[in-house]
Formats: structure tokens, C-alpha cells, sequence
């Protein structure tokens, strides 16, 4: 299934913080995501795993207080 790109943007976060409130953990590695624009909208996160992706700008990251565990690797 090589190839395959899930579109992951703003509304995508809003939606998981609707769909999951109590969301903890968020692995989102190798599927292409350029920006966290819109993490906030997930507050209860504690562990997000988003290596191997083309992210550059971490400030969004700030705007969640309950975060432990970041991995960014590229």
C-alpha cells in the first residue's frame, strides 16, 4: 500500500477531539504531514509520535500543556 497519502489537517484534528475527547496517544509517522497546524484542538494528548515527516515548525506543540512524549525524528 505504498503510496497511499491521509490528507492530515486542522479539520482532521478538530474532528479527532470530537470523535475522542480523552485521546492520549497520537502516532501520525510517514504519512507526509507538513504541520501540526491544529493540534491544540487535541489538549489531552500526552504522547504524539509524528516521525519521518516533513515537519518543520513545532510551535503548535506549545499550545499543549499535558504533553510528555514528542518524537519527531525525520
Amino acid at each position: 500500500m505504498d503510496g497511499i497519502k491521509i490528507k492530515i489537517d486542522t479539520f482532521y484534528f478538530r474532528v479527532l477531539s470530537e470523535e475522542l475527547p480523552n485521546l492520549k496517544t497520537l502516532s501520525v509517522c510517514s504519512c507526509g504531514l507538513e504541520n501540526l497546524d491544529g493540534i491544540s484542538f487535541i489538549p489531552n494528548v500526552v504522547t504524539l509520535i509524528a516521525a519521518d515527516n516533513l515537519i518543520s515548525d513545532v510551535l503548535p506543540v506549545t499550545e499543549i500543556r499535558k504533553i510528555v512524549t514528542l518524537d519527531l525524528e525525520k
